[in-house]
């Protein structure tokens, strides 16, 4: 999954009771980990959301 700048992910995670991410890193780019990790992080921001964590 990519990072979408639009979508606000913090109104909508207020709303969903599960968040999962599937990755699949590309080899074939250098910051292909930086970039998992990213968004892994974010998910990871998500939990808590609807209680003001």
């Amino acid at each position: 999954m990519e990072i979408f700048a639009h979508a606000d992910y913090w109104t909508w995670a207020e709303h969903v009771d599960v968040v999962a991410d599937d990755e699949y890193p590309d080899h074939a780019r250098a910051d292909s980990p930086q970039r998992v990790a990213l968004v892994q992080d974010l998910m990871r921001s998500l939990r808590g959301a609807s209680r003001g964590c």
